[in-house]
């Protein structure tokens, strides 16, 4: 049983719709520019691309961008929960409820996008070398949390 609710437990944390929140680089949308959130400041600087506006307060990136159909939800600005079905659903699960069948795919379990906030679209910045930064971020979250679940799938 507790092995069961531990896979049930690691499908769930490591599905791309609970872990799309990693990847959203950007803290607001400004016209056909996107604010760098902080936490990818670092990894700009060190791609030595410099910021729109420097104080002794404050560093803001503000990257020219277009917008693309978000990959999570395919521009549905939704999807189905991942604490519902991110471990597998099987026929028989329908088959022992079919109210649940029902409300699964009339969309009762339906979230607001993990990645797009329900926007079904994402900034992709139009300079090569931010896009390969905001990537770098994002691979080292992924690599951090596959490492995280490894430990997880050993009892650490």
């Amino acid at each position: 049983m507790y092995e069961a609710m531990l896979l049930q437990n690691l499908a769930a944390e490591s599905d791309a719709r609970t872990t799309a929140s990693d990847e959203v680089w950007w803290s607001q949308i400004i016209g056909d520019y996107a604010i760098v959130d902080e936490a990818f400041h670092w990894s700009l600087e060190e791609a030595g691309i410099e910021p729109r506006m420097k104080d002794s307060e404050n560093t803001v990136y503000a990257v020219e961008i277009r917008f693309e159909v978000c990959p999570l939800c395919m521009g549905r600005g939704k999807h189905v929960n991942p604490s519902i079905d991110a471990h597998g659903l099987t026929r028989e699960d329908f088959d022992e409820d079919p109210d649940f069948e029902e409300s699964y795919f009339r969309g009762d379990y339906d979230v607001r996008c993990n990645l797009c906030g329900g926007e079904k679209v994402v900034p992709v910045p139009l300079d090569r070398g931010v896009a390969m930064a905001i990537d770098q971020v994002a691979h080292e979250r992924w690599s951090y949390r596959q490492e995280q679940l490894a430990e997880m799938r050993f009892g650490a």
